[in-house]
């Protein structure tokens, strides 16, 4: 890259950091970052996506939350008693960050991202730490985290639409120490407006999480899976929507246990409605038709009272752990079991619809 400073040239007060929201606790440098770091015992390299606030010119206070991926690296490397290195960057190929934000138990973010664009990703290597850095990034930040330096960060105002828990109560952080930093010329400080739904930020996690959990459910080889949706609208996390053609009586209940037990839907969700085949996940007028006039509460309720929850959650117990939440499956289909003694939907008769639409010109209307 063009630019490099190093050591007490190291000033990231250089940049035009943002403060997103009136009550957020600091300046934000990393809303659509990813931090990189490597796993001691195994080698592999993580990409994953963590807020960042600038906290000066050479510390960023690091959002990993309990339970990710960097927070059990990150433990390795205090068992071991070492700092752990890391690369932060800012602005590159967004099929990387995309990767970043995906729920993935074993592929690297860097083969997911080649595979998608259908070439290996270009990097050269930190100097700093020997990490990988994509080749085409605006800005980047080597240096280490110290799991026993631990920083106040926050709030800031989320995804959810609400600010952090930092609002009441001091949260302490990771803390990237910051050795080197290189930058284009003119760089593109990258940034996403985060905030209340529908963003930008919601849009990339409900476009991710529906096609992972999509391959989940096909992975565990559940059959009849016609589409699915986590809707932006619900931050693109907390809730998914599965079409599904039943093949057997307890399918439906099953599709919901599976999606619950995947690895994009154990974390955060709190709710999955399961549709008949002739509904599209994504029809929100349909769902919701489905929901008024198929949905039973009795019969068609399960709750399941302990699963993993994000911190970030707003409707959380303020006073319990925030790690543990419920979560609902609201099956929205017509039993199988009911036979021929299912509901008669009404519906037009073709030919006289045909003859309709044919004279629609006659009346004016295209």
């Amino acid at each position: 890259m063009e630019n490099i400073q190093e050591g007490d040239d190291v000033n990231l007060e250089k940049f035009p950091v943002p403060k997103f929201f009136p009550m957020d606790g600091g300046r934000y440098i990393g809303t659509t970052v990813f931090i990189i770091v490597r796993d001691p015992e195994t080698n592999e390299v993580n990409l994953g996506t963590y807020r960042m606030q600038m906290l000066d010119g050479k510390r960023c206070g690091v959002q990993i939350l309990p339970g990710k991926r960097g927070d059990r690296i990150m433990k390795k490397y205090k068992k071991l008693g070492q700092k752990m290195p890391a690369v932060a960057v800012i602005g590159c190929d967004p099929l990387l960050m995309l990767a970043g934000s995906l729920m993935t138990s074993k592929a690297s973010e860097l083969e997911i991202a080649g595979s998608i664009r259908g070439e290996a990703v270009q990097y050269i290597t930190s100097a700093v730490n020997g990490l990988p850095i994509p080749a085409d990034a605006e800005i980047v930040l080597e240096g280490e985290i110290d799991p026993e330096n631990l920083q106040p960060e926050g709030p800031f105002g989320e995804y959810t639409g609400y600010y952090s828990d930092e609002f009441h109560k001091v949260i302490k952080k990771p803390c990237l120490e910051v050795k080197r930093v290189l930058h284009r010329n003119n760089p593109v400080l990258w940034q996403s407006s985060v905030g209340r739904p529908v963003t930008d930020m919601h849009m990339l996690l409900a476009f991710g999480r529906t096609a992972t959990l999509w391959t989940d459910l096909e992975t565990m080889r559940i059959p009849g899976i016609k589409s699915v949706y986590v809707p932006p609208e619900a931050a693109g996390r907390f809730w998914a929507i599965v079409s599904i053609k039943q093949a057997y009586p307890g399918h439906s209940s099953q599709v919901g246990a599976a999606v619950l037990a995947s690895t994009t839907g154990q974390y955060g969700t709190k709710g999955v409605i399961i549709v008949d085949d002739d509904i599209k996940a994504d029809d929100w007028g349909r769902v919701m038709w489905a929901l008024g006039v198929r949905y039973d509460p009795l019969r068609g309720t399960e709750i399941i009272k302990r699963g993993r929850s994000t911190v970030l959650d707003p409707a959380l117990d303020p006073d319990s752990n925030r790690l543990i939440n419920p979560r609902i499956i609201m099956d929205a289909t017509i039993p199988m079991e009911w036979g021929d003694r299912r509901p008669i939907e009404i519906k037009l008769d073709e030919g006289m619809a045909e003859k309709v639409k044919a004279r629609w010109k006659e009346y004016g209307i295209d």
